[in-house]
């Protein structure tokens, strides 16, 4: 994992791609790139062909373990999943450059205003369903961090974070949370797989559906986590917020709105984390 921090992202990439002949069914021609992907606030993925084929080469980002990124987890979700017609292949895992070869959707990146679409809703929900139910087993070839723990993690992107002032600023409801939170674990503990990231830029609109890219924060979590991080990301459209500009959440009893202020902490932690 040290060549993602001595290496630019230039070189990591044509790194990569000199290793092709690694990869599964590569051919005999090196890959050449088409074009640098837009969206997504942490990777850098670009559109590749190889034998004929269009796929995705995602630079994973350094210190991605840093924003409780596990790649052996995520690993072990998209080879779980690959049955699915909606989820991403993982064709090759470059552990030296930290990079993902993976299976491409031809399509479009979801527009945030199409979440408020009830029919794009409705199909959202359904493949929820589908990869909920299908991982309904977990095998015994799961990594051991295969469930998050969110107090755990949202303990972690608060001790990381650097600025005093912010921290002094959120101390009071930040401690309230963070125990209702512990709390709320333990009265909850039935776990299920979860995206935890389901904003426009990792929804795919094809010609067949929707799919879902990005698993990277992944883990089995709360059953109904999915569908109101959807709902939650339809009020911020409707409210005209690409994101929650440091407002504090707040801590709310009922089960769907004490959600709600999960995923404000989250954003608004993980926002503050990545930026340093």
């Amino acid at each position: 994992m040290a060549s993602t921090l001595k290496h630019s992202e230039s070189e990591r990439l044509e790194h990569v791609l000199d290793g092709w002949p690694r990869w599964p069914s590569s051919g005999a021609t090196r890959p050449h790139i088409i074009k640098r992907l837009s969206g997504g606030l942490s990777n850098a993925s670009y559109l590749i062909e190889c034998n004929q084929t269009r796929l995705v080469l995602r630079l994973n980002r350094s210190h991605s373990d840093f924003l409780g990124v596990q790649r052996d987890r995520e690993k072990y979700f998209l080879n779980a999943l690959a049955p699915l017609a909606f989820t991403p292949s993982l064709i090759y895992h470059d552990r030296e450059y930290d990079a993902f070869v993976l299976s491409y959707f031809e399509g479009r990146a979801c527009i945030a205003s199409e979440l408020e679409s009830a029919a794009l809703t409705t199909k959202l929900n359904n493949l929820i369903n589908q990869y909920q139910t299908f991982l309904g087993v977990v095998t015994s070839k799961a990594p051991e961090n295969i469930a998050i723990n969110y107090t755990s993690h949202l303990n972690r992107y608060w001790q990381h974070i650097n600025d005093d002032v912010f921290k002094a600023n959120h101390a009071e409801p930040w401690a309230e949370f963070i125990a209702a939170l512990n709390d709320y674990e333990k009265a909850n503990p039935q776990r299920t797989l979860c995206h935890h990231d389901l904003n426009p830029d990792n929804i795919v609109i094809t010609p067949d559906g929707p799919c879902i890219i990005d698993w990277e924060y992944a883990a089995l979590g709360f059953k109904n986590f999915d569908k109101q991080f959807l709902i939650w990301q339809q009020a911020k459209v409707a409210s005209n917020s690409a994101t929650i500009s440091g407002a504090i959440p707040k801590l709310a009893d009922e089960h769907d709105a004490f959600l709600k202020c999960l995923f404000g902490w989250l954003e608004l932690l993980w926002f503050k984390l990545s930026q340093q």
